[in-house]
């Protein structure tokens, strides 16, 4: 014999389906990393850069990564700033950069919360050749892939 589900049931489970359609969209599109990669600066093929030390000037003694080697790293954005500074210690020497950008905070719906983006990134001071630090996107986004090209 078969078993017959009660309508009621069946209601209660297409209101419960329909509902999760009309929830807000929380998928977070902003990222909190400055996206470097480093580039062979005679064919500007990805290359491998070794480093020592990548540290934010100010907090020696916490370095971002030490001792390994990268053809792109992730560098921290600070909320609370719109500037960084960034030091970079490898083979080929000790360089600085900084970068500027804007903070934008805004409250997507009261159920997904607030959400923080980094726009209009440029470069501040540095000490490497203008020529081999490039801007590629001053947007700061999960699907951008590179900002800044560093040639060595």
């Amino acid at each position: 014999m078969k078993k017959l589900i009660p309508f009621p049931y069946i209601v209660g489970i297409l209101f419960f389906a329909a509902s999760c359609l009309t929830d807000p969209d929380c998928i977070r599109i902003n990222d909190n990393v400055l996206k470097v990669a480093f580039l062979d600066e005679d064919d500007d093929r990805p290359d491998t850069l070794i480093v020592n030390s990548v540290y934010i000037l100010g907090l020696e003694d916490t370095p971002v990564f030490q001792d390994t080697s990268f053809v792109a790293m992730d560098l921290p954005l600070n909320l609370d700033s719109t500037s960084m500074t960034y030091v970079i210690n490898s083979v080929q020497g000790i360089d600085t950069f900084a970068v500027t950008y804007t903070v934008n905070n805004e409250l997507i719906t009261p159920e997904c919360g607030l959400t923080t983006s980094f726009n209009d990134l440029e470069f501040g001071e540095f000490t490497f050749d203008p020529d081999v630090l490039i801007l590629v996107d001053q947007r700061i986004l999960n699907e951008i892939e590179t900002n800044v090209q560093i040639l060595f």
